[in-house]
């Protein structure tokens, strides 16, 4: 028989994390599930962990990579294409759940078709399991209740505050609604999550559980290391415009709205570029990013001439101050 979800557990390097994500998949108490493993090349001892379970009836398949695709998305891509379900849930490999976590979400994507993303609370915890916050605490809204949300709503809340799924775990998706935004675009390297859930709800609407069902674990070394590479080349910087540019494009926000928006990515861009020491974002990037940002507005022209002849002022002002402020 067809499952009526797949999920599709990606692995690189989480030997350390990966027998507790699997065993909390397998413990899920809605049982209705197929299971695909796929490895990006681990050289850590991951093989010897999926060979306990990779003659379990739940395992469809396991997916072993020859070489590192290098891309998170592109996993995302080739675990949908393995997918016999009408949902799936990408379960990152270092994060785990609440047995009752598709009990919970299942139920909200059969009696809502219109929702393409179904997103639970989170708790953020440490490399020993240790409970260190709930994640959407940190983030602005109310995040309190349970809620069905219009996509296009959604879309302009993210264009207000930001990312509201900032962890894939903590989602079970409508298969039908990834494959026709054309799938995750590869060519991102750190906000293709992002994009890929403002094109999903371009298309559908965002269901919220107000229940912590999911356990994401907190910024460890490969994800570190990841961020720090790709925000010091303004590759970060970069695609999250791009995001917002989609966003703005798409869902037309207020005259107001969209220029308060773009001032705070022309400041940070000022900022990352002008401030901090020891960043090397490449030229290329720079041309890019300005390009962006002049796609959404040519107002972006007025900003920088505000933001990089301000400098030098507000310099000399604080030179002054402290001169006088011994």
């Amino acid at each position: 028989m067809t499952p009526k979800v797949s999920i599709v557990i990606p692995n690189y390097n989480h030997a350390r994390f990966l027998e507790r994500r699997i065993q909390s998949v397998l413990n899920q108490t809605y049982q209705d599930f197929e299971v695909i493993y796929l490895d990006d090349c681990s050289n850590d001892n991951s093989r010897d962990i999926i060979e306990k379970y990779k003659n379990n009836k739940k395992v469809s398949k396991v997916i072993i990579n020859s070489e590192n695709s290098g891309s998170t998305f592109k996993q995302w891509n080739k675990g949908i294409k393995q997918a016999k379900g009408e949902y799936v849930w990408f379960a990152e490999s270092d994060d785990y759940a609440d047995n009752q976590f598709l009990e919970f979400m299942v139920p909200i994507l059969e009696e809502n078709p219109n929702v393409g993303i179904v997103k639970c609370r989170s708790y953020v915890v440490d490399q020993d399991n240790n409970i260190l916050d709930i994640l959407e605490e940190n983030y602005p809204r109310d995040w309190s209740k349970s809620f069905i949300l219009n996509g296009k709503e959604e879309c302009l809340l993210n264009i207000k505050h930001g990312i509201s799924i900032v962890n894939a775990s903590a989602t079970l998706i409508r298969k039908s609604v990834y494959e026709a935004i054309g799938c995750a675009d590869t060519s991102f390297k750190m906000a293709g999550d992002w994009m890929t859930w403002c094109r999903m709800l371009d298309k559908s609407d965002f269901a919220y559980i107000s229940e912590p069902l999911n356990y994401m674990r907190k910024v460890h070394s490969n994800t570190a290391r990841a961020k720090h590479l790709y925000s010091f080349t303004g590759t970060r910087e970069l695609e999250d415009i791009k995001v917002v540019s989609f966003l703005i494009r798409s869902n037309a926000p207020s005259f107001w709205l969209e220029r308060k928006i773009l001032q705070k990515l022309v400041k940070r861009w000022v900022y990352y570029v002008f401030t901090l020491k020891g960043t090397h974002m490449s030229f290329k990037n720079n041309i890019m990013i300005f390009h962006e940002l002049y796609k959404i507005s040519p107002y972006i022209l007025i900003l920088l001439i505000k933001y990089i002849l301000l400098r030098p002022v507000n310099a000399i002002v604080r030179r002054l101050f402290n001169l006088l402020n011994p």
